[in-house]
């Protein structure tokens, strides 16, 4: 029982270890140009597309992690499930949010462009599937009895 809740714990830590690393990569990688529509903080196509696979990967390492510690597939469902709930719950919030003005410079500093953003609706959801298909991946590099296949 612990362990499958310290397991959930650490895979959803390796998750959003791996968002933040990777996605302030790839702002470095392709610039505001390259991540934002011009003049606006909507996200352009790129950025969308980058994003989804790199979402991915980072819900694969955490499913992996998850599997690694907790060594079942009870913790890996379980940090799923949580994946889906709180993603669900997130992307709900942010269609219903005002964006209001969405206008920025063009030099953006990576907090302020994360914190000012802004994805179309069905990206949210998108994610939140690929995070549960992700964990689900990931855990398969894990032999049921703990380590690496």
């Amino acid at each position: 029982m612990v362990r499958n809740i310290v397991g959930v714990v650490v895979g959803y830590i390796a998750i959003f270890v791996a968002v933040f690393v990777t996605y302030t990569l790839a702002f470095f990688v392709l610039g505001v140009e390259g991540s934002y529509q011009e003049g606006t903080y909507f996200v352009s196509a790129l950025w969308i597309i980058v994003s989804l696979v790199l979402s991915f990967v980072a819900a694969a390492v955490g499913g992996f992690v998850c599997k690694l510690v907790a060594k079942n597939n009870q913790a890996v469902k379980i940090l799923a499930g949580v994946a889906l709930v709180l993603g669900l719950l997130m992307a709900f919030g942010e269609s219903k949010k005002d964006h209001g003005d969405v206008t920025r410079a063009d030099d953006v500093a990576v907090m302020e462009a994360m914190m000012n953003s802004v994805q179309p609706n069905w990206v949210g959801f998108v994610v939140t599937l690929i995070h549960v298909g992700g964990i689900l991946y990931g855990a398969t590099f894990v032999k049921s009895g703990g380590g690496p296949e």
